[in-house]
């Protein structure tokens, strides 16, 4: 859940989006900065904050034994969620590849989208498996 919901606040430029733009550029709207915004210099303490309570829990709390026997990842889901992520941090954002370069915006959120699918589709599956 956690994940998620960093995921969704990352996707969102952390509310930037619902701010007015400060300029439009060929690449649409452009939003004010992190650092510009009234609650800019608190979001990354408390992501820091989050994010390390969740690593306590789950040390504390999560049982890694049996892992293995109750999380199921499908060779497609796991493969196409590596891929994917890869793809839209480390190729399309930073147009690595200059013949894509014009599609690059596309791209990247083509392969967040199936970034998000595989993981939902991991939750439905393991959602629908009963012990």
């Amino acid at each position: 859940m956690v994940v998620w919901l960093i995921m969704m606040g990352r996707e969102l430029s952390w509310g930037r989006v619902f701010f007015d733009p400060v300029a439009i550029g060929s690449d649409g709207p452009a939003f004010p900065s992190i650092h510009e915004i009234w609650y800019g210099s608190f979001v990354y303490p408390i992501l820091t904050v989050i994010v390390f309570c969740t690593l306590i829990g789950l040390w504390r709390n999560f049982e890694w034994e049996h892992m293995k026997s109750k999380l199921c990842i499908s060779m497609i889901d796991g493969s196409l969620l590596i891929a994917a992520a890869i793809a839209s941090q480390l190729v399309f954002e930073r147009n690595v590849i200059l013949l894509l370069q014009p599609y690059s915006q596309l791209l990247e959120e083509l392969s967040e989208l199936i970034v998000y699918w595989c993981m939902i589709s991991i939750l439905v599956t393991n959602g629908f498996r009963r012990k």
